[in-house]
């Protein structure tokens, strides 16, 4: 017996989740049913005569549950974001956050048919449905996946920020982030013989000492100061293995450390090619 309130999804603001909702009703007694109910409809307080509750099949044994957001919550971007549990089961552990270990998976949703997870893609493919149905693009949705089933226990709409930019705007970011992404990182496969790691916290950690967002010429100034040149020269002088690259990429005004280059550069240069390939590969693996 789960709530539907109209106080729940307002013009402006949610309240997903603040009434009772009743789950694994095992007796079949009409009286035990309807104190249920009764208990989900005194849970809104409020009296409206238009208010209603989802009386649904309790899906047992589950494969994957979770939520999926139409939009990204903070940004208001065209991606379909999906938290979920492939572990326990169960289907509210993601809505109540009663597990601790969760998985995230995010897709431009122009790109639904590059997604390799069968079952995921099946419930993109069911997102976009209803996302016709509705004629809305910015939803929450409940669901879970059982075998080859999609169920989806609710629907709700998301309330987030106003778009930065149009979403065929940022397709085309996006592609051409990508593009640029597989070049450079074929070059540092080229460079280093290995593949790349990118983190923002780091040896030179630019998240900490610049802030997430810093503006190009803080960027700027951190690149020619230390990670351009300075960083290998110091990592040479000390004896260290010398990669002679910039060691931080900037992608959309976040900067990134190449792991990869600052680990070799931890290693003395007097360590043979193989030993150090070994360890560089161990570490990138792990």
């Amino acid at each position: 017996v789960r709530s539907s309130s109209l106080l729940e999804d307002k013009d402006s603001a949610s309240n997903a989740g603040k009434y009772l909702s009743i789950g694994n009703i095992l007796s079949k007694d009409i009286k035990s049913i309807k104190s249920c109910i009764d208990k989900v409809f005194k849970s809104y307080n409020v009296v409206n005569p238009l208010d209603v509750v989802f009386i649904q099949d309790f899906i047992e044994n589950v494969d994957i549950s979770g939520v999926l957001f139409t939009r990204t919550l903070d940004t208001n971007l065209p991606y379909y974001v999906c938290n979920y549990d492939d572990e326990t089961g169960l289907t509210d552990t993601i809505t109540s956050g009663s597990i601790k270990k969760t998985k995230t998976f995010y897709s431009l949703k122009n790109k639904i048919d590059f997604v390799k997870d069968k079952k995921l893609k099946k419930l993109l493919l069911v997102a976009n449905k209803i996302e016709q149905l509705t004629s809305q693009e910015n939803l929450d949705i409940e669901f879970a996946i059982k075998k080859d089933h999609i169920f989806i226990f609710q629907t709700r709409f998301l309330f987030i920020k106003k778009k930065m930019m149009t979403d065929k705007s940022y397709y085309r970011l996006a592609e051409k982030n990508h593009k640029n992404l597989i070049n450079y990182f074929k070059k540092v496969k080229t460079i280093s013989k290995h593949s790349a790691i990118l983190s923002n916290m780091s040896d030179w950690n630019p998240a900490e000492i610049l802030g997430l967002k810093p503006n190009n010429l803080a960027t700027s100034l951190y690149k020619e100061l230390i990670t351009n040149k300075v960083w290998h020269i110091q990592r040479k002088n000390i004896g260290n293995f010398s990669i002679n690259q910039p060691l931080m990429i900037n992608i959309n005004g976040r900067n990134f450390i190449n792991s990869t280059y600052s680990m070799m550069s931890f290693l003395p240069k007097k360590i043979g090619a193989p030993l150090r390939k070994r360890i560089i590969d161990h570490s990138i693996n792990n």
